[in-house]
């Protein structure tokens, strides 16, 4: 589940979703008041893909760095980090979204040795697959030219990819209605922008109509943190929403498109 799961595609391989018409799921919502809904149609949540670069060194003495051509992963694999940043700021359309982040950077075994090897993973978020594809061009790209200004090489691994959450228009229609039942309370119910966290549940809008929404629990601390901790009182709100909008689905015609 979430970012580094997915369930939702080993169930759509195994064939446990042919047949299914529509999917519906909730995720939590911290710093919100307690069973506030929100989504919006369209792009709810973006598709992420992780990533690990290993940059190639020559290991000798630090203290005389222009040996063996000078060649210093460290050096390389920095000056790659600082590049990668480029991309979105200067490739990428402000108006679309784009992340690249990384997230580790590991380099050298000691004080007094010019790394050899130097890792990072990261990863990288989208809502679309042209900017899914121009991200990745523009990472190899930048790589192995700036690994080969310095006689060195670089190497991309690409990991898991998880596809955006695409919420269906009608279905959130529904969905929305639904949770003004539920609520009891027009405010409660928040159109809000798509975020950049990523969502198995993505595998479910590919494979047909999908909404998901979020329920807000409160908190002081964001998602992630070991220190947030969710009111249960907004169970009920969620269970009653996961119940109502099956049952609306099931009871309202869907439009011809």
């Amino acid at each position: 589940a979430e970012e580094e799961g997915n369930g939702a595609e080993t169930i759509i391989k195994q064939g446990a979703a042919d047949g299914v018409d529509y999917f519906f799921g909730l995720h939590i919502k911290e710093f919100t008041e307690v069973g506030t809904i929100s989504g919006r149609t369209g792009p709810q949540m973006a598709g992420a893909e992780t990533f690990k670069l290993t940059v190639s060194g020559a290991a000798h003495h630090a203290g005389m760095p222009h040996l063996m051509g000078g060649v210093d992963a460290t050096v390389v694999a920095s000056e790659i980090v600082l590049a990668l940043q480029t991309i979105v700021s200067r490739r990428v359309n402000p108006l679309d979204t784009a992340v690249v982040s990384i997230g580790t950077f590991h380099s050298g075994t000691r004080s007094n040795i010019i790394s050899g090897q130097a890792q990072m993973e990261g990863t990288l978020r989208y809502q679309s697959e042209e900017i899914r594809e121009l991200i990745k061009s523009q990472m190899i790209k930048i790589a192995s030219g700036i690994a080969q200004a310095h006689g060195s090489t670089a190497e991309i691994e690409w990991g898991q990819n998880i596809p955006p959450v695409i919420n269906h228009d009608w279905v959130t229609s529904v969905a929305f209605k639904a949770a003004e039942k539920v609520t009891g309370d027009p405010k409660k119910l928040v159109i809000v922008r798509g975020i950049t966290g990523a969502e198995d549940f993505g595998a479910y809008s590919k494979h047909g109509k999908a909404c998901f929404l979020t329920v807000g629990v409160g908190g002081s601390y964001p998602g992630h943190n070991p220190k947030l901790v969710v009111d249960e009182n907004a169970m009920p709100y969620g269970c009653a929403l996961m119940v109502q909008v099956a049952l609306d689905l099931l009871n309202t015609e869907e439009p011809d498109e």
